[in-house]
């Protein structure tokens, strides 16, 4: 982690001290670096106030920093030394688009900060939530404070990581990007989640030198919670990338945090952008690896996870296409963190607090009893994720109920084409979840009747393979026919999705009636025949050859034109004894030949 420190100071009442970290300029041998995008830091340090006035509550308003001269910038942050005075909050404007926006207020945010006894914690400064802007090139700051006294080393940082050519080669491929659904876990019930397409840190331009080689990790998951990053919402796909980018400068360099807050971020457009890295520099770590402690719900980091929204949603109401946009995203990413631990997204989590800030509804000693996948505000004293993303939280939670339905896994009923003259069973195999209860249904599927069923208990999770000796409940053979094989199992009152395949039970086609000639004239013979019986199963093709030898040599077999029963026989002579064979071909193979001779007589 690189200590804030490492950062340079200074003594003058106010200066601009540019700080540039070019990401990818060094990257450690386990990360690679894609492209490279500048992050540009103006800090400014503030020893005292410009002015201040005394208002009418007693309180002060301390003017600290006003300058229209900076370079582009689009994140803002407040950091100090030690505690801000109690009620004391700092009012950021920002000069974009040739104006000055409306006052935003930012406050010390301790309930977004590490868990306040962790190392991570106790070597970070003190500072607000990052303050996302459009591009602006001006920033006034201003303290509200019961006392007219500064905190120590006040700095204010002014971040900016604009757009790169990767960065829109980035956004067109995720425009058409197709996540993996190979890439799955699967729940102790048996719930199958993809993991969602995310972008990675080496995609969004991480510099993985900037963070804590060795992060702290948890032992599972017991919650997950929803944030907001507070800011302007109304960016462009191409800028989310620079927008983490910044956020990550901030966490890592101006706060002094082991990395980025938090776990992942979600822009409105429903772009998954990893957060804080889950593996240590140089180690081998996969998704299902423990879970790394984040620092975004101070108190209750251990064994929990964040997804941030980018936006300021207390401000900022969403369209309907971006609220559809952000809960599906959300649920997502959320639903395959839990799946691996049997988590249902409405139960209730009992989350262990330490939290020392006063900010969190749970003073440390205490436990919090909060559903599984909660906002925020559900365990702080807090409106993020912001008053218009809010309502949105029980449509994220049923949306990851629907992605942890269980299912049968790799279920494989074969085979689906029977010859009925042969002893060849079906067999039916699923993974099972434990402590499954399967049943297998044979149902007639011309008359909808039940045929035969089968139930058991498989109490440890695995592969069930069953046979269906293809008979009925009274042990007699089904005749010939299409049966619907239906498996399906339960697990405590959850019943999984049945599945189902079509299994017809048929023979080899029938011969043909007999052969019949009609002489056209001296260069045409009508071969022709008729089916004998209605087949069960379609034909493939109908074939003949014929003989002029009695049998010593024969045509190649030949199919009929447009499946006819009939063939023409072209230049047959008078007094030539012909010997014809015809035979049907369908998916379980070839009828019995049926031959006869015919000699033309004119």
């Amino acid at each position: 982690m690189l200590p804030y420190g490492a950062l340079k100071k200074a003594s003058l009442g106010l200066i601009f001290a540019t700080f540039l970290g070019a990401v990818g300029f060094a990257s450690p041998s386990s990360a690679v670096i894609k492209h490279k995008a500048p992050v540009r830091d103006q800090e400014l340090l503030v020893t005292s106030a410009k002015s201040q006035i005394r208002l009418s509550d007693g309180s002060y308003q301390l003017e600290l920093v006003g300058s229209t001269n900076t370079q582009p910038f689009s994140l803002v942050g407040v950091t100090w030394d030690g505690v801000l005075v109690a009620k004391a909050y700092f009012q950021v404007r920002v000069h974009e688009n040739s104006a000055w926006t409306p006052w935003t207020s930012l406050s010390d945010s301790p309930d977004h900060d590490a868990d306040p006894t962790s190392l991570e914690a106790l070597s970070a400064r003190s500072g607000t939530d990052p303050l996302l802007t459009g591009e602006a090139t001006g920033i006034q700051v201003r303290l509200r404070s019961p006392s007219s006294a500064l905190p120590r080393d006040l700095r204010i940082s002014l971040i900016n990581s604009q757009v790169s050519s990767s960065d829109r080669a980035l956004m067109a491929i995720q425009h058409n990007a197709v996540a993996n659904t190979s890439n799955v876990v699967i729940s102790p019930t048996g719930a199958v989640v993809a993991k969602p397409r995310i972008i990675s840190r080496a995609d969004w331009g991480a510099d993985e030198t900037w963070r804590d080689a060795h992060l702290k990790y948890g032992t599972k998951i017991i919650a997950g919670f929803i944030h907001h990053t507070a800011g302007v919402a109304n960016y462009t796909p191409e800028e989310s990338p620079g927008i983490v980018r910044g956020l990550y400068y901030y966490y890592t360099h101006t706060k002094g945090y082991a990395d980025i807050a938090y776990n992942y971020f979600v822009d409105k457009y429903g772009t998954i952008y990893e957060g804080r890295a889950n593996c240590n520099l140089g180690a081998t770590c996969t998704d299902n690896s423990p879970p790394v402690i984040g620092a975004h719900t101070a108190g209750m980091n251990l064994n929990t996870f964040a997804v941030s929204v980018m936006g300021n949603f207390e401000t900022t109401p969403v369209t309907a296409q971006e609220a559809a946009a952000i809960s599906s995203s959300v649920a997502q990413v959320m639903a395959w963190k839990i799946a691996p631990y049997g988590l249902d997204p409405n139960a209730t989590a009992r989350v262990p607090s330490n939290d020392t800030s006063g900010l969190s509804k749970y003073k440390s000693g205490t436990v919090a009893s909060t559903p599984v996948i909660s906002a925020h505000r559900d365990v702080g004293l807090t409106a993020c994720p912001g008053k218009y993303l809010y309502p949105y939280v029980p449509a994220i939670r049923e949306q990851i109920s629907t992605l942890l339905i269980p299912v049968l896994q790799k279920v494989d009923i074969s085979p689906t084409l029977i010859d009925s003259s042969s002893s060849a069973p079906v067999t039916v195999g699923a993974n099972l979840p434990a402590n499954a209860t399967w049943t297998v249904d044979v149902v007639n599927e011309d008359d909808g009747s039940l045929v035969f069923t089968n139930s058991a208990l498989q109490a440890a999770a695995g592969r069930l393979s069953y046979t269906w000796n293809r008979v009925d409940n009274e042990g007699n053979p089904v005749p010939v026919g299409t049966y619907a094989v239906v498996i399906s199992a339960t697990v405590g009152t959850v019943d999984l999705p049945p599945r189902s395949s079509l299994v017809t039970v048929s023979e080899k086609p029938h011969p043909v009636n007999e052969i019949t000639f009609i002489r056209r004239d001296a260069k045409r013979t009508v071969v022709g025949w008729s089916p004998s019986t209605e087949e069960s199963i379609p034909l493939a093709f109908k074939a003949y050859r014929f003989s002029q030898d009695g049998g010593k040599t024969w045509t190649p077999w030949k199919r009929t034109i447009r499946d006819a029963d009939y063939f023409v026989g072209v230049s047959w002579k008078k007094g030539v004894k012909y010997t014809v064979q015809v035979r049907l071909r369908n998916a379980l193979g070839y009828s019995a030949i049926v031959e006869r001779t015919y000699k033309p007589r004119r």
